[in-house]
């Protein structure tokens, strides 16, 4: 039924198009030249109104050619689907190729926004550091100090020897052997006495002497003897008796003493008793405690030293009168 329908709808169009096609083809039909309504009736050579003439011929169509001019109103009526399809189907061609050209634009726009984080992107990496640690060794030297002492040539021993407690320690003297002596060989007695000194070295100011005196010292443990040169004559000039002197504890010399009999060691009671005759003054010397002993007629020094600090204070050093002027002074 379905199918019946649809094939009648087909041919009315059909027979409706091929009515048109056979009118506007007529030359000679103008509008107003009689009823338009014969004018197709006759066209179609009187087709009935009361049954398509498809229905009837539906399985034999040779029947349902309509009547009239066979050259006109037969090729018309065939063609009509072959045009109709023709347009259809390159609109349909044109859908499928755009929809596959859509396909593949989306296609690709789907990856390219896929791909694109990882295309574009970028990522920033940390330079790495390359670290060699190169194995070494350590020598550890350690810094040595070496005194180089020059052998100093002995020097001449006098023929006579004095005893070491008979070199006592006096204001202008060193046992026998007095200042400024010029007819002994003060050096030669001294070293025949206490033997080779430990060593000898030119002298001046710094060890009392005048600004323009020449001199040397020679040093026996704690005993350092000043020699004074005049004219071309070596003469002693003054002594310094220091226990805190290199070597002093274990040199021979250690054990000498003054004419009053004060060595090193002895307290401050011990001197005060021993320079009774004399006058004593305690003061500071060189930033030490001292002591200077004054001759009571006139104050001119006699013997000068220090003091440890301990209690009671002992005796550290002994010295006779500078050989330029004689002082220390008491209160200078």
């Amino acid at each position: 039924m379905l199918a019946d329908a649809v094939s009648t709808t087909a041919v009315d169009t059909t027979t409706a198009v091929g009515v048109s096609e056979v009118s506007i083809g007529t030359g000679d039909d103008r509008p107003g030249d009689g009823d338009p309504v014969d004018a197709v009736t006759s066209a179609t050579g009187g087709v009935s109104e009361e049954e398509p003439p498809l229905r009837a011929t539906a399985d034999a169509p040779e029947a349902a050619e309509p009547a009239g001019d066979a050259d006109t109103a037969g090729p018309a009526v065939a063609d009509k689907p072959i045009r109709w399809w023709i347009p259809l189907g390159i609109a349909l061609a044109v859908l499928v190729v755009y929809a596959i050209v859509f396909s593949v634009l989306l296609s690709r726009s789907g990856t390219e926004e896929i791909a694109a984080p990882v295309t574009t992107s970028s990522r920033a990496v940390e330079p790495s550091t390359t670290s060699t640690t190169v194995a070494t060794t350590t020598t550890t030297t350690v810094a040595t100090t070496t005194t180089t002492t020059a052998t100093l040539p002995p020097l001449p021993a006098s023929a006579t020897t004095i005893a070491i407690e008979d070199l006592e320690l006096g204001a202008f003297q060193i046992g026998p052997i007095e200042f400024g002596d010029r007819d002994v060989d003060a050096a030669g007695l001294l070293v025949a006495s206490l033997g080779q000194p430990d060593t000898y070295f030119p002298v001046g100011e710094n060890q009392g002497l005048c600004p323009t005196d020449e001199g040397r010292a020679l040093v026996w443990g704690p005993l350092t003897a000043i020699f004074r040169t005049d004219d071309g004559v070596e003469v002693l000039a003054g002594y310094t008796f220091d226990g805190a002197a290199p070597a002093a504890a274990d040199h021979p010399a250690t054990s000498m003493r003054t004419l009053s009999g004060i060595g090193l060691g002895d307290t401050k009671n011990a001197l005060e008793l021993a320079y009774a005759q004399s006058r004593v003054v305690f003061e500071p010397l060189s930033g030490q405690d001292g002591f200077i002993v004054l001759r009571s007629s006139d104050d001119r020094t006699l013997l000068w030293g220090t003091l440890d600090g301990a209690e009671p204070p002992a005796v550290t050093l002994l010295g006779s009168p500078r050989p330029c002027d004689g002082g220390p002074f008491a209160g200078g």
